[in-house]
C-alpha cells in the first residue's frame, strides 16, 4: 500500500512540477511579445521575476521523481520474494 502511495505521491508532484517552467516560459514570452520595456537592465529583472515558478517546478519535479523511483524500487521487490 506505501508503495502505490509513494508512486502516487511521486508522479503527481511530477505533474505539478512541470506546471511552473510552463507559467515561466509563458510569462517570458509575454514580455518579449509586449516589448514594451527598452532598457536591458529591466528587460532583464522582469525575466529573472518569473523565474521563481520555474525553479519551485524544477524541486518539485526532482522531489517527485525521487518518489517515484523509490517506490518503484520498493515494489520491484516484493514481487521477485513471492515468485518460485
Amino acid at each position: 500500500m506505501k508503495v502505490k502511495t509513494l508512486k502516487r505521491t511521486g508522479w503527481t508532484l511530477i505533474l505539478a512540477g512541470l506546471i511552473g517552467p510552463g507559467i515561466a516560459a509563458t510569462d517570458i514570452y509575454i514580455i518579449n511579445k509586449t516589448r514594451t520595456i527598452d532598457s536591458p537592465t529591466v528587460l532583464a529583472e522582469s525575466i529573472s521575476n518569473t523565474l521563481g515558478s520555474a525553479t519551485l517546478g524544477a524541486l518539485l519535479t526532482l522531489v517527485g521523481l525521487i518518489l517515484a523511483l523509490i517506490g518503484w524500487w520498493g515494489g520491484r521487490h516484493t514481487k521477485h520474494t513471492t515468485g518460485i
